[in-house]
């Protein structure tokens, strides 16, 4: 079961032989372990394949046809950078306010339990911000690496899902506020936040400030292990947004669940940086990596599971769900 996770929490440094040649290559996010094949985004070892006609330079068709066969082999085992993992309709994504080698990768899956075999990860080292016309982290006390969706509309209603693995050696930040995942709204407030606060996740209903929370699950049932999270949201005034980990419900809220054209966010997005700065003296916030596999947007939930190497879904329940309305 790709829910179970590991048997122990796995730490950073936990790494199959043959995917880096050393720990560090993980922790440090070397371009070594980064497989081109599967990157979205154009990285600067990934090569252009060779000029494959002008190259050859012999007379004679079939001379020629012989060493652009033997080339076109050779090109075909090169990696293509234009590839990217299946997220059903989520698919494009583009990075957000982060361009930093190390901040974003597709690599193999270090823990040997995640559902699919290439995993996201983010990284977010201290100064890792970034502006964009009208807004700036640095300026605004923030730091980030994450991917953005397109926008979904009003009125429309979706299924998503994504399973997170947090590092034994992860640090917390708190009272920094961490967000692994969000669901924004266009030229407004976030609506919806999963907030790491002080370990685990806590799902925040948020428009600018916080009005509901709840925790999902707490540091010690999270932490070296995969975690599954599954939405579905009715976008709107009169809305639903219901929340399941690792296969059961936990969280309802009914009422407005979006008030602009909502788009899903994740990676790590840590605001208020000046707090933990504060409150533990140190001279610079620590650098945090957190693993993301499956990451899918449809329209209902067994749509989500076809991104699963395996058969084994997560199991439907209806247990501890906490329900809020307006």
């Amino acid at each position: 079961m790709p829910l179970q996770g590991s048997a122990r929490p796995l730490a950073l440094g936990s790494w199959r032989p043959g995917i880096a040649e050393n720990q560090s290559d993980f922790r440090h996010g070397s371009d070594q372990i980064v497989d081109c094949r599967m990157v979205k985004f154009r990285l600067p070892h990934c090569e252009t394949r060779p000029n494959l006609v002008t190259s050859i330079s012999w007379g004679g068709i079939l001379m020629q046809k012989i060493v652009l066969a033997f080339w076109l082999l050779i090109a075909m085992s090169l990696p293509s950078c234009g590839q990217e993992l299946d997220k059903g309709v989520f698919s494009p994504m583009s990075r957000s306010l982060n361009s930093t080698p190390h901040g974003y990768a597709i690599i193999p899956d270090p823990t040997g339990s995640a559902p699919t075999s290439m995993v996201e990860r983010f990284e977010v080292r201290p100064g890792d911000c970034s502006e964009t016309p009208g807004w700036s982290d640095c300026e605004n006390d923030r730091e980030r690496s994450e991917l953005s969706a397109k926008k979904d509309r009003l009125g429309s209603s979706w299924w998503y899902g994504w399973s997170i693995f947090i590092p034994a050696d992860y640090p917390i930040v708190y009272p920094t506020k961490t967000a692994l995942g969000q669901f924004h709204q266009v030229g407004a407030q976030p609506a919806f936040m999963f907030q790491n606060h002080s370990g685990g996740l806590t799902i925040d209903r948020n428009f600018g400030r916080s009005t509901n929370t709840h925790q999902l699950i707490t540091h010690e049932e999270m932490v070296g292990r995969w975690t599954t999270i599954e939405v579905y949201a009715e976008w709107g005034a009169e809305g639903t947004f219901r929340v399941y980990v690792n296969g059961d419900l936990e969280w309802v809220f009914i009422g407005t669940t979006a008030e602009a054209d909502p788009y899903f966010k994740y990676g790590i997005y840590r605001s208020f940086l000046s707090r933990y700065l504060n409150h533990s003296g140190e001279a610079e916030v620590p650098t945090q990596v957190v693993l993301y596999s499956n990451v899918r947007q449809a329209r209902s939930r067994v749509d989500l599971q076809s991104g699963y190497d395996d058969e084994s879904l997560p199991e439907s329940g209806y247990v501890r769900a906490k329900l809020w309305w307006e």
